[in-house]
């Protein structure tokens, strides 16, 4: 069971959040509040799994309402808008600037508002097993909004450290991801069939090592075979090649982010996380320019700050994150953006 706090100072817009939420058995409204005073109050005393802020808010600047919520609660916290345009006003940006993880629009009447409902019910299902670190006061680091336009497609690289990177992130994106994600991952031969076991088991996600032509599917993730360069093709599918190392490295980063942005360029998402030397960052560079979103991870989480240093220092990066902040950024990415459209 899915337990949401439900907060807005409008009685009418609560009835309609609760009434979307209600279609799905397992998700219930367990607390509610019409002031910042009381939702403060009701949050000091219950452990929600998510938060939805009605678009009224509580009174008071939204961004400030934000911060104070997340610091009695650190949890999943949803922000809701009269119209997809206004996510990107001030009012609602503030909102996401301060922490809240999506902004979608609020459900109404009618076969829109109907899609708007599923596109929140999603949302809530989405992100309710996202853990996120207790900040007081603080609005973490600023980040560059992202072109409104759908995402296709995560490409994931790392080197040392990169396993329990990778877990932690695709821990946080759970099962109901709506992208496939490839993953170059630098390891010793015979161990990415094992690493493929463990992800599965630690994240509820189904892992594969990737095969020659595969079609890829939405919440699954491919690694690369050993000693295989992955790629991607057109048409949501997945390539192998036996082609001689790039950047000391067979599968290489560099070798999978180009080949991503060849072929998807803007409706793309790459991520460079830990690492040793320099893989990756001359693809990332290649996919920020062809139109992708890039990010890297931040010295401070990273094992070994090397293959991302390599990119920042090369502008491959849009957004550089500490590992925490990896996974709520792609489902900002893939399930707000995308729900907007």
């Amino acid at each position: 069971m899915i337990s949401v706090f439900l907060a807005d100072r409008n009685a009418g817009a609560r009835t309609l959040i609760r009434g979307a939420l209600s279609a799905d058995p397992e998700v219930k409204v367990a607390a509610e509040a019409s002031s910042l005073k009381l939702a403060l109050a009701s949050l000091a005393r219950s452990d929600p799994d998510v938060m939805v802020l009605g678009p009224n808010g509580l009174g008071g600047r939204l961004g400030e309402t934000v911060q104070e919520m997340l610091a009695i609660s650190p949890k999943p916290l949803v922000v809701l808008c009269p119209a997809p345009e206004d996510a990107d006003s001030p009012h609602f940006a503030a909102a996401r600037q301060a922490g809240a993880l999506l902004c979608l629009p609020m459900p109404s009447a009618g076969e829109e508002g109907a899609e708007r409902a599923a596109a929140l019910l999603d949302a809530v299902r989405t992100v309710s097993g996202i853990r996120l670190v207790r900040r007081r006061g603080a609005t973490g680091p600023a980040r560059a909004d992202a072109p409104r336009r759908s995402y296709r497609l995560v490409a994931m690289a790392a080197s040392t450290g990169g396993p329990p990177a990778i877990q932690q992130i695709l821990s946080g994106l759970g099962p109901a991801f709506p992208a496939p994600i490839l993953v170059a991952q630098h390891m010793s031969r015979g161990f990415v069939q094992g690493f493929a076991r463990y992800l599965a088991e630690t994240t509820g996600v189904t892992v594969s090592v990737a095969r020659q032509g595969e079609a890829l599917a939405p919440g699954r993730v491919y690694l690369a075979p050993d000693d295989f360069h992955l790629l991607a093709l057109p048409g949501l599918r997945a390539s192998i090649s036996d082609k001689p190392p790039v950047d000391g490295h067979r599968p290489s980063a560099t070798v999978l982010f180009e080949s991503v942005a060849r072929h998807y360029g803007p409706s793309a998402v790459g991520v460079l996380l830990t690492g040793m030397g320099g893989d990756g960052a001359r693809g990332l560079s290649a996919l920020r320019a062809a139109g992708g979103f890039t990010i890297c991870q931040d010295s401070d989480t990273s094992l070994v700050f090397g293959m991302p240093k390599k990119a920042v220092e090369l502008n491959a990066a849009r957004l550089v994150l500490p590992l925490s902040r990896i996974a709520p950024e792609l489902l900002r990415l893939f399930v707000a953006l995308n729900a907007q459209k």
